[in-house]
């Protein structure tokens, strides 16, 4: 496991929050490309069906460019989730002068398009398929609560302590998790039928910041 955390330490670094040079913008091109086509490869193949090879080949790049980006397929099929976390991220603008719940709801909105909590869920039925793939799967959505607690830590004002972001976001992942994982069901807003399993996206979130607003207690 610790050659395992050297290994993704080194390929998934934190989002780079000033604006990006050219060559960085065209090293994240090539890695959405290749994992955009081995998660594509993964949903049609399974994890056992393509090689690093046959990867290189459907993203039209050398063996080697595959390497420089990606150890194994595990690694290039999870990172497609926290690509897209970190590019919302990266284009979020939160002022520290907004209200907490607010900022959480806005954050959330923005990471958790309905595109990521499908290919995240697409991820854990690939899992339960290929242990191999799990710990990848683990360390992208550890690496996703990570990330969102530091970029909410530097927009916070003076009047929260550190570690209030540490539990808010914790929370608010943690109750997003149960969609990420299935455990809820997506539907419409229009659709529900069974309202203590299924829920919709706006709802849910709204239902989340609508808790830290009223720290936890049960709304009147």
């Amino acid at each position: 496991m610790q050659f395992l955390h050297h290994c993704l330490s080194g390929r998934f670094r934190r989002y780079d929050r000033g604006v990006p040079s050219l060559r960085e913008r065209k090293k994240t091109a090539t890695r959405r490309l290749l994992a955009e086509t081995a998660f594509t490869l993964a949903c049609e193949r399974g994890l056992a069906g393509f090689s690093l090879n046959e990867l290189a080949e459907q993203a039209d790049v050398s063996r080697r460019t595959v390497s420089n980006y990606f150890d194994s397929k595990e690694q290039a099929v999870a990172f497609v989730t926290l690509l897209r976390m970190r590019e919302a991220l990266r284009d979020l603008s939160v002022e520290s002068h907004v209200p907490l719940p607010d900022q959480i709801d806005n954050l959330l909105r923005t990471q958790f398009s309905k595109y990521v909590i499908t290919a995240h869920r697409q991820l854990v039925e690939l899992a339960s398929e290929s242990p191999s793939l799990q710990p990848y799967l683990h360390d992208v959505e550890q690496r996703g609560v990570a990330e969102a607690t530091q970029f909410l830590r530097e927009r916070l004002g003076p009047d929260y302590p550190p570690m209030y972001a540490y539990l808010v976001v914790g929370a608010a992942y943690g109750a997003m998790s149960a969609l990420l994982d299935g455990r809820l069901v997506l539907r419409d807003a229009d659709s529900i039928t069974d309202p203590f399993n299924e829920v919709s996206l706006d709802g849910f979130i709204s239902t989340i910041a609508n808790y830290l607003r009223h720290g936890f207690h049960l709304p009147s």
